[in-house]
């Protein structure tokens, strides 16, 4: 169940793109979602698009998953990528990547479509 916060960044990501949750007063971007700005307490929002590039921060490489989408596909590898925007995403890295990207390695947000015509974010590795 998605958050009333969050509605706007799980819709965009649907449509294939990023946005990202900026604070209406002092201009703070967010992720994830939530109700107040962390920096200055403010309720008011506004959503900031997002290139979705940045530096891998960390990597995990999932064995067991939970989520019946992702089953087939185990093992995969989870990235956690510190964005140009000032924040990080986590997303798992494109399944037909033939390495974990080291840690620092430049990596974009794509959109791979799915078979039931939903896109699934994933990062790939960039030169």
């Amino acid at each position: 169940m998605t958050s009333l916060e969050a509605l706007p960044y799980h819709e965009a990501l649907a449509a294939g793109h990023l946005l990202l949750q900026a604070c209406g007063d002092c201009g703070a971007l967010r992720h994830p979602p939530s109700p107040m700005c962390p920096c200055c307490q403010s309720v008011n929002v506004r959503w900031q698009r997002s290139a979705g590039a940045g530096a891998v921060h960390s990597a995990v490489t999932v064995h067991h998953t939970t989520t019946p989408a992702y089953r087939e596909r185990t093992p995969y590898t989870v990235l956690t990528v510190a964005l140009d925007d000032g924040v990080r995403l986590l997303a798992p890295l494109d399944f037909d990547a033939q390495a974990v990207p080291p840690i620092g390695a430049r990596v974009a947000l794509h959109f791979a479509p799915q078979t039931d015509g939903s896109l699934l974010p994933l990062f790939k590795t960039v030169p």
